[in-house]
């Protein structure tokens, strides 16, 4: 030890050492609190499952987005067929169902794109966003009216808000359901 302590490149190592830690460490701790309080820091990935989709939404569910809660909400909906009994526990979990406009032709779709825990408005929700997707321009398509959905279950945790997503990746107002 007497040795280390009387060689001068230990000492200008353990310079570099200080002078590195000092510089260093308050930087990453400040960078690592702005990015845990940046917006959007407190979301996390909710996990779903997609029951069912297609091209032709049943009568009972008008276009839009929907949460179903309940058999009894599934069952006004026209949904009992699409989804058997036994394949969402009510008491656990709950039912996003989106449903489009007619269109003319084959390959439109409509889908959740995520679904993230978060806050909105100052309140813990389940914040699921949602949107149309439109045939490649070009690809052709048979001409058949077609009116796509998509049924897909998620826990139960908290209040959902449900937000379209356009194209182009911007989002109206989202609305609590």
């Amino acid at each position: 030890y007497q040795e280390v302590i009387a060689d001068p490149q230990f000492w200008m190592a353990f310079a570099n050492t200080i002078l590195f830690m000092v510089i260093t460490v308050p930087i990453r701790v400040t960078l690592a609190l702005i990015l845990a309080l940046a917006p959007g820091a407190d979301a996390y990935p909710v996990p779903f499952t997609e029951l069912s989709s297609g091209t032709q939404a049943p009568a009972a569910l008008p276009s839009g987005a929907y949460v179903l809660r309940s058999q009894a909400d599934l069952g006004r909906y026209g949904l009992e067929a699409l989804v058997p009994p036994g394949r969402i526990d009510w008491s656990q979990e709950l039912m996003v169902a989106l449903a489009c406009d007619t269109k003319p032709t084959h390959g439109y779709s409509i889908e959740v794109a995520s679904a993230r825990r978060t806050s909105y408005q100052g309140r813990p929700v389940i914040l699921v966003r949602y949107g149309e997707v439109a045939p490649q321009p070009g690809v052709p398509l048979a001409a058949a009216q077609t009116r796509p959905y998509q049924l897909v279950k998620l826990r139960r945790g908290g209040e959902l808000v449900l937000e379209p997503v356009d194209p182009a990746g911007t989002s109206p107002q989202p609305s609590p359901a």
